[in-house]
């Protein structure tokens, strides 16, 4: 039954009671019905059809359905005061409406409950007045709910009004879809019409303590809001689906704008992928803080998130950040671009090759700033570029912004110790950088369990590298650069793993600082550490309990090499180069100095050392066997062992009762104060001993297996040459006694076995 108004007003109301009954609204005519409902829709297959200048309006329900399979089209005005179209709440309701009109209301355009609402937007669904809890509203009781908004689309809760665009109040099981290829505008503040409104383009949330929408939400058009966070996901939301965005999702309000918002005990089983922009004036993407609200994002190569605060905040659990495109602040962030709360209980920051997560040009903070609780699972992955920039807005270790590429801080609720348990990797061709900060940064009180590993690039233009103010359980493993204007790697902390260098440390500064640390494990370094300062520098009351282990090299411009000053139970083994800067302070540069050392130091060089050797005060090894020192061997305080190399060694005892051992060639051997033992080897070649004393110091010729009268007669052809004693204990080897009378050397100087 086919039921037409043509060119006229009736003000009575319409029922559709029976099977397919249809209402035709042609150009010129107009259904108004005052305080009565204008159209009730009761049956099956029933359809309501507005064409261009056709009005249906109520100054209650324009368009009431109660009916199954219902359609409605509309290419007029279709207007209710309270509804403009009702797919009636709690019953089996469902309807299609295709909209390329007008569909308003003072209150709620249209209202989606019963069986299922299919909702296709061609023209302007809007509100004249602050809609109750949105211009589209899905209510508890539907179970289904489709909105497609397309590219001519327009559904806005209206200029100087205060509302969402889009509210579904989901039960427990609500299947469907949002597609939007137009615009959805939230207006005004939230809670202002109603204290449950978020005056945000899209919201989904609901009134028991569990609410499920299973379908996927693609943007292509633009989702925007005021004041309100755009896309919101509220406490008790279980989205089972995807969120694609390659439009704009936006809301520019600093103080509460987020583009998209996970609140606290949400659940987002799925991925927000951003080939678009998201912006937030708050925040650009925010799982909320709380520590429960789950969900990934991928934004991909074409993607921008910004914000003018923080464009990614991670408040939640399970979160996972990969991001290919970029994501940028466009003022000083608040803590980081990408900022993990305190609550964040675990989480992932993969930044892949593509990818740029840059605070922004002449701005001020963190790329990445992780505020740690008291124990939390996470990683960063870096393969493209992480930037910090500017400078600091205050002193380390409180909760203000520092100017980092990844800075790990304690959070105020954590109790004595944030435990980051997850690695830092910086991979490929990857860029950790800061313009005047540390590049990264372990802050007071936080204790790192895991590894820190690059192979990219990792650069501070006026800061240290790396520092370690907090402590750590793991290693750090370079094999690309690690570049400063400071320190490349400062350890101030409690360090329990290894660090090894395979790459390039490079620094105007120190390339490793041990300054106040205790590290437990070895430095181990297979490439090249250059640096202005002291290659190695182990300060203060600084200690290191494991090895110095050297295949690389280890280079200084203006110090040492290694400077010891401080505690090392370990050995330095050096295969490689080590070189101080002796051509640049003479007699004050080492290649290494253990002057400062706390205890005894054992040395075993079988590479090259380009400068002097100063030990330290206590009972020290040198063992030079294989290996060359261009300079001298110094021995200070302490019974020290001395052993040279294949070529011409000169070693110095110092104090104490030493055994100094040349090698072959031509060596220098000074014993100086105490009992002194000089070991001669087979084939020691034309040795000098400067101090020789006889009736204190000896010579142990035991390795030429002399017997005594052998040696006798080595004494007996010895000579005088002016103050010196030439004696040859080996055929084709000489040693000089300096300044020591012939008449002075007897069997007794000797020792044979």
């Amino acid at each position: 039954m086919e039921n037409f108004i043509s060119n006229e007003q009736v003000t009575e109301t319409v029922v559709l009671d029976e099977l397919g009954e249809a209402l035709n609204i042609e150009a010129g005519g107009r259904l108004q019905t005052g305080d009565a409902t204008a159209v009730s829709v009761e049956s099956t297959l029933n359809s309501v059809n507005v064409e261009n200048t056709g009005l249906i309006e109520s100054n209650q329900t324009a368009i009431q359905i109660d009916g199954i399979g219902s359609s409605i089209n509309n290419e007029g005005e279709i207007d209710g005061g309270f509804n403009g179209i009702n797919i009636a709440n709690g019953d089996t309701a469902s309807a299609q409406i295709r909209n390329e009109g007008l569909i308003t209301s003072a209150s709620r355009a249209i209202n989606i409950g019963g069986q299922a609402g299919v909702v296709n937007n061609f023209g302007l669904i809007t509100t004249s007045a602050d809609p109750r809890n949105g211009t589209v509203y899905g209510d508890v009781t539907a179970q289904n709910i489709v909105i497609s908004n397309e590219s001519t689309g327009v559904i806005d809760v209206g200029t100087g009004n205060n509302g969402d665009a889009i509210s579904l109040e989901l039960g427990r099981a609500v299947v469907g879809s949002i597609d939007n290829d137009g615009l959805v505008q939230g207006r005004g503040l939230p809670g202002v019409a109603n204290p449950e409104n978020q005056a945000s383009a899209l919201r989904l949330y609901t009134p028991t303590e569990r609410g499920r929408f299973t379908g996927d939400i693609n943007n292509t058009g633009t989702f925007a809001a005021e004041n309100g966070p755009a896309v919101i996901v509220e406490e008790g939301i279980t989205l089972v689906g995807n969120i694609d965005n390659s439009g704009l999702i936006e809301s520019a309000n600093p103080a509460n704008g987020n583009g998209v918002l996970f609140e606290d005990g949400s659940n987002f089983r799925g991925t927000l992928t951003n080939s678009g922009t998201i912006s937030g004036g708050r925040d650009g993407v925010n799982f909320g803080n709380g520590g429960t609200a789950r969900g990934n994002l991928v934004n991909d190569t074409d993607g921008i998130i910004t914000s003018t605060s923080r464009a990614i905040n991670i408040g939640g659990d399970r979160n996972t950040v990969r991001n290919r495109g970029l994501i940028t602040t466009s003022a000083d962030p608040r803590n980081g671009t990408v900022y993990a709360d305190q609550s964040a209980n675990n989480f992932r920051i993969i930044n892949e090759a593509s990818g740029v997560i840059d605070v922004g040009a002449g701005l001020n903070g963190d790329a990445i700033s992780l505020q740690l609780g008291a124990h939390v699972d996470g990683s960063v992955v870096n393969r493209g570029l992480v930037q910090g920039r500017g400078e600091p807005d205050g002193p380390q270790n409180n909760a203000t912004n520092q100017a980092t590429a990844v800075r790990l801080y304690h959070g105020d609720n954590a109790g004595d110790v944030s435990v980051f348990d997850g690695n830092i990797h910086n991979l490929g061709q990857g860029i950790l950088a800061s313009e005047t900060d540390h590049a990264i940064l372990i802050e007071e009180q936080v204790r790192l369990e895991g590894n820190i590993v690059n192979t990219g690039q990792i650069i501070s233009e006026g800061n240290d590298a790396i520092r370690f103010d907090g402590d750590v359980v793991g290693n750090l493993i370079n094999r690309g650069i690690i570049s400063s204007e400071s320190d490349s790697i400062q350890v101030s902390s409690l360090f329990n793993g290894n660090i090894n260098n395979f790459g390039n440390l490079v620094a105007t500064g120190e390339g490793i600082d041990l300054d106040g640390a205790t590290l437990t494990g070895d430095i181990n370094n297979r490439g090249r550490i250059a640096a202005v300062g002291g290659g190695i520098e182990i300060d203060g009351d600084a200690s290191l309990i494991g090895d110095i282990n050297n295949s690389g090299a280890i280079l200084s411009e203006t110090a040492d090499g290694i400077d010891i000053d401080g505690q090392f139970k370990g050995e330095i083994n050096n295969r490689g180069l080590i070189q101080g800067a002796q051509a640049q302070n003479p007699n004050s540069s080492f290649g290494i100095d253990g002057l400062g050392a706390d205890n005894g130091l054992t040395i075993n060089n079988t590479g090259r050392i380009n400068d002097d050797v100063r030990l330290s005060n206590f009972d020290d090894v040198f063992n030079g066997a294989g290996g060359t020192v261009n300079g001298e061997v110094l021995g200070l305080g302490g019974d020290d062992l001395l052993i040279g190399g294949d070529l011409r060694d000169t070693l110095s005892g110092g104090a104490g009762d030493d055994i100094l051992n040349g090698g072959r060639n031509q060596d220098t051997l000074t014993g100086g104060a105490g009992s002194d033992v000089f070991v001669l080897e087979r084939n020691y070649g034309n040795d000098i001993i400067t101090d020789f004393l006889d009736g204190t110091d000896l010579l142990n010729v035991s390795a030429l297996n002399l017997n005594l009268g052998q040696a006798q007669s080595a004494i007996d052809q010895a000579r005088q040459q002016g103050d010196d004693t030439l004696v040859s204990f080996q055929a084709g080897n000489t040693l000089r006694l300096q300044s020591f009378q012939l008449n002075n050397l007897d069997i007794g100087d000797l020792v044979l076995a």
